[in-house]
């Protein structure tokens, strides 16, 4: 009998494995001895995999949706302070209620509060009750510039003549002061780091929009968006579309 020559674990004497497939067992890593070959700087990709006697190029463009916001304030003279801006991404189904919220609030789609809008019942009343009150409000907002229309041109004259110097200087110093917040929503197709965009849309939303966003994005239970912004492909076919692309060569020996 042969003298087994594995000092960790005894068990192995008496089997009849080759010494082949011994060391497929204890390589840890098949793809060790892979090399990025020379000519794969002229493609201007260095992340490029040997399989099979075939370079592969992957595709790692991925879509990635979030709420963004960004909030700057003015300095003294005017200019631009300070600015921040935040990324948190969200899942497609999100983005979609996102676009649609956006346009109900723009008037462009009739609210109906009696067609759902969220798969789940309980998200779904919220953000019926939030659109509710917000077209409650704007109905009353209607109503009073309504009223204000209904006034003379001269009282409009009057009144605006004697707040106009006090207004002036109240706004003044307000927009050298004041910060300003924005909300939107971004559509990028990008690479992990999400930096220099393939293609980035972006539409501007309102703060309940956003608000109602970021609630459904931790209502969701979605480890992978747990972290605002942390290079996750949400599932989807498209996602998986792309993850599929690749571009396959054969390896030139002259090349390595």
């Amino acid at each position: 009998m042969k003298k087994c020559k594995c000092k960790k674990d005894r068990k192995c004497r008496g089997s009849k494995k080759t010494n082949k497939q011994k060391k497929s067992q204890c390589n840890p890593n098949p793809f060790a001895d892979a090399v990025i070959p020379p000519c794969a700087e002229y493609l201007e990709n260095d992340n490029v995999l040997v399989l099979d006697g075939e370079l592969i190029y992957r595709s790692v463009n991925k879509i990635y949706v979030f709420i963004t916001t960004s909030a700057s304030n003015n300095g003294p003279t005017g200019s631009l302070g300070e600015a921040l801006e935040t990324n948190v991404e969200i899942s497609i189904t999100t983005f979609i209620i996102g676009l649609f919220i956006n346009q109900v609030q723009m008037g462009v789609i009739e609210y109906d509060k009696t067609k759902p809008i969220h798969p789940d019942e309980k998200i779904d009343l919220l953000i019926h009750q939030c659109l509710q009150n917000i077209c409650e409000e704007d109905k009353e907002e209607n109503q009073y510039d309504s009223e204000m229309n209904e006034k003379t041109k001269e009282s409009q004259k009057d009144e605006m003549g004697n707040k106009s110097d006090e207004s002036e200087g109240a706004n003044e110093s307000q927009s050298q002061n004041s910060a300003e917040f924005n909300y939107k929503l971004t559509f990028i197709i990008s690479n992990g780091n999400a930096i220099a965009t393939f293609v980035k849309y972006q539409v501007n939303i309102t703060e309940l929009n956003y608000t109602i966003l970021l609630a459904l994005n931790r209502l969701e239970g979605d480890p992978g968006l747990y972290f605002p912004n942390n290079n996750y492909a949400t599932p989807i076919p498209v996602n998986f579309y792309l993850a599929g692309l690749n571009i396959k060569f054969p390896i030139d020996p002259k090349c390595l």
